[in-house]
């Protein structure tokens, strides 16, 4: 004959370890759709028509160019400074706050972000002395400079390069 304790001692191990099992499913579905939302999020943060607009202000600028010369472009550009500054500061923010990753921020606008900083950067700095304002900008700095640290020397690979041989079968969860 079977043992009563027995039966419910192992009745209620398998329950533990079933509701186990179900709470890690739930933490990894929730890490998921915290993750694609967060994505999301950076979408609607930076992609935007006067976004657009302001890259293609920003995108003009040479390399090189200096506080002077930005000046001298009038109000268009340092405008589009604004625009662009104002969104890359909450994406940097949300970075540093474990909102969203720096993976994926570098995955969709990393590049970009690091070319209109290395554009931009003498202006804001100069800027941040004329407005005696270091603030001015610190996340999208904070941001550009953990983007650096990550790409460390290697050349930039871009997707479509990197991701050539991607299939259908090889998309994989964010979280």
């Amino acid at each position: 004959m079977f043992d009563l304790a027995v039966t419910l001692n192992i009745l209620s191990t398998v329950t533990l370890v079933g509701a186990l099992i179900f709470a890690g499913l739930q933490v990894r579905a929730a890490n998921r759709t915290r993750a694609e939302q967060a994505a999301l999020a950076i979408i609607g943060a930076v992609q935007s028509e006067a976004w657009t607009h302001s890259l293609r202000v920003l995108v003009r600028l040479p390399a090189g160019v200096t506080a002077d010369e930005i000046d001298a472009m009038g109000a268009p550009v340092t405008d589009a400074i604004a625009e662009h500054g104002v969104r890359l500061e909450t994406v940097g923010y949300m970075v540093f706050r474990g909102l969203v990753s720096l993976d994926t921020v570098d995955e969709m606008i990393g590049g970009i972000t690091l070319v209109m900083w290395s554009r931009i950067k003498p202006w804001v700095e100069r800027d941040r002395l004329r407005t005696t304002s270091p603030r001015q900008y610190e996340w999208f700095q904070w941001l550009c400079e953990r983007l650096d640290e990550r790409q460390g020397t290697r050349e930039p690979e871009p997707a479509f390069v990197r991701h050539s041989r991607w299939k259908q079968s090889d998309a994989r969860p964010t979280a």
